[in-house]
């Protein structure tokens, strides 16, 4: 990682930076088929809102203090489990981890799911789970995530 570096714990007064990761996130290998402008006003204010409550975690990369990379982590309580002594049960999400492009390969990812993941512990997360693209299949199974072939999402709009 380079020395000039920083990952931290994401603030509301980071709100604009993280809705601006969460652009050029969305707007990564798609066309521009969605309204940036309106969209990044919609994560500005989600971010300022979520940092806070306690259901909604950040993180963010900095480099020569430009933000550079973000991973979210989303709790929610949940049903108990068969197999877990945890109560209350709670699961946890990894959301939006996205580094610029020209910042990648330097561990910075590697590093903000890391933060994640010891967060989760903190807050005594019985599941971890995340989405993961092609290219971060290596990063998350590295990290110790398993594959697992069975979650679905319904299809319609508005559920």
């Amino acid at each position: 990682m380079d020395a000039q570096l920083t990952i931290r714990r994401a603030r509301t007064e980071d709100a604009a930076a993280l809705a601006e990761l969460r652009v050029a996130l969305g707007l990564e290998g798609r066309a521009a088929d969605f309204d940036s402008a309106e969209y990044r006003e919609r994560c500005q204010n989600f971010f300022e809102r979520a940092l806070a409550s306690e259901n909604v975690m950040a993180w963010i990369a900095l480099c020569e203090g430009r933000a550079v990379g973000i991973a979210v982590l989303e709790l929610r309580g949940t049903l108990p489990r068969a197999h877990s002594v945890r109560h209350p049960t709670v699961d946890g999400r990894v959301r939006s981890v996205f580094v610029y492009p020209e910042h990648r390969r330097r561990g910075i990812g590697s590093a903000l799911v890391r933060e994640v993941i010891a967060a989760a512990h903190t807050q005594r997360v019985d599941r971890l789970t995340l989405g993961a693209s092609e290219m971060g299949l290596p990063l998350y199974e590295g990290l110790g995530f398993i594959l697992r072939d069975r979650e679905m999402i319904y299809g319609q709009q508005g559920c």
